[in-house]
């Protein structure tokens, strides 16, 4: 690992010399680490498009108890934002013991700190393990693994989120979206780097996905009101859903909301498929999970007295069969249409987000275009063209 900071210019060294003060005055840091762009050299500072890299760093602390402390991580945090100037700072804070599991366990995401990262602070009390090297096979498995487990668990939080909607349980539906579109975030940074940080915080967890793929700026959108509004109601869920009987969300912010985090887990899926792909090649990376799909709504009987077990039974079973039809119904009908909208919407969005105009006609033809075939032309397109011609090219809709 590395000591120096001379590639970085003395403001950014100074920056970081009171942040390094501020964190181990602050709690009994036993190691601090830079890692990132910052610790590598290729740091990204875009003044025109508000575009800054973060301060990447890793916290290590000897117990897990004080890992924990999400509090006093958040407030240092904040303090140190405070002395970084236009630069963001995130903080990744593990315990030695969880720490060297994963390093053992060849998380590709902590083997590259330690190669690429610049040591700030060492107690020298405690000592780093060594990273087991993964062959691309082991990449490519670990990774869909992640992949399969936390988009699948995301599906299933979303699916729920009908149930309770249509019950009328609209804080309970609104906490369980919120589960929803923190797997599918967990999933992507897990595929992309190997790791999954602790926060539950959704604004964090979009910020760092959003330089990992043009798919993933900004799938749920959260810059411009009335939709930055939205997005904080849904990030606000986690807490307020379960905990304060002044929360409130609409039918309707929960049916757009419920829209928004599907087209999340269509850019998810997407991102992801492309970049396993890199691992070897696209034909070596195992199937994966489809999106979830609207469709046709079952029925779930009302729950039964919970002292009467034969009926709960009873009642968990019957609600079991229902789930598996409905998952099925919605997979025949829903599946080309729901990623033929999904894949639209990504290229008129990143084409408004490369500055490419389109005219509304245009956008309604991209939105409305049958063939799914074609409309994966266009996206990939849409990565690099400069004119909506340069994108339709010879190929009519």
């Amino acid at each position: 690992m590395k000591t120096s900071l001379e590639h970085l210019p003395d403001p950014k060294r100074e920056q970081l010399a009171a942040i390094t003060k501020l964190l181990c005055g602050g709690a009994p840091v036993e190691m601090l680490i830079l890692f990132g762009s910052f610790a590598r050299g290729d740091w990204v500072e875009d003044h025109d498009n508000l575009y800054f890299s973060d301060y990447d760093l890793l916290i290590v602390v000897r117990e897990p108890k004080l890992a924990a402390k999400e509090a006093l991580w958040s407030t240092l945090n904040d303090q140190a934002r405070a002395l970084a100037g236009s630069t963001p700072v995130s903080l990744f804070v593990h315990d030695i013991k969880q720490l060297n599991q994963e390093i053992r366990r060849g998380r590709y995401f902590f083997s590259d700190i330690l190669v690429e990262g610049v040591e700030l602070f060492n107690s020298q009390r405690l000592t780093l393990a060594k990273p087991k090297a993964l062959t691309p096979n082991e990449r490519l498995e670990v990774a869909h693994y992640d992949f399969q487990y936390w988009f699948g668990s995301g599906s299933a939080f979303w699916q729920g989120t009908a149930y309770y909607q249509a019950m009328g349980q609209l804080a309970h539906a609104a906490f369980l979206l919120h589960q929803a579109a923190e797997r599918y975030y967990h999933a992507t940074l897990l595929v992309f780097t190997g790791y999954k940080p602790k926060t539950h915080d959704l604004q964090v967890l979009a910020d760092q996905i959003s330089s990992l793929h043009p798919a993933l700026i900004e799938p749920i959108p959260r810059t411009l009101d009335p939709d930055a509004a939205l997005f904080s109601l849904l990030r606000r869920s986690y807490i307020e859903a379960r905990y304060s009987k002044s929360f409130r969300i609409t039918p309707q912010e929960l049916t757009t909301l419920h829209a928004r985090v599907r087209d999340l887990a269509i850019a998810v899926r997407l991102a992801c498929g492309e970049h396993l792909a890199t691992f070897v090649n696209a034909e070596a990376v195992p199937a994966l999970l489809d999106p979830p799909t609207e469709g046709a709504v079952f029925a779930f009987p009302e729950p039964p007295s919970f002292d009467d077990a034969a009926a709960v039974e009873q009642w968990r079973d019957g609600v079991a069969w229902l789930s598996e039809q409905r998952a099925k119904t919605e997979r025949d009908a829903g599946l080309r249409e729901g990623e033929r909208r999904g894949v639209a919407r990504l290229i008129v969005d990143l084409l408004a987000r490369r500055g490419v105009p389109l005219t509304a006609a245009e956008a309604s033809q991209i939105l409305d275009c049958p063939d799914s075939e074609l409309l994966n032309t266009w996206w990939q397109r849409a990565l690099t063209a400069d004119s909506v011609q340069e994108l339709f090219g010879s190929v009519e809709a």
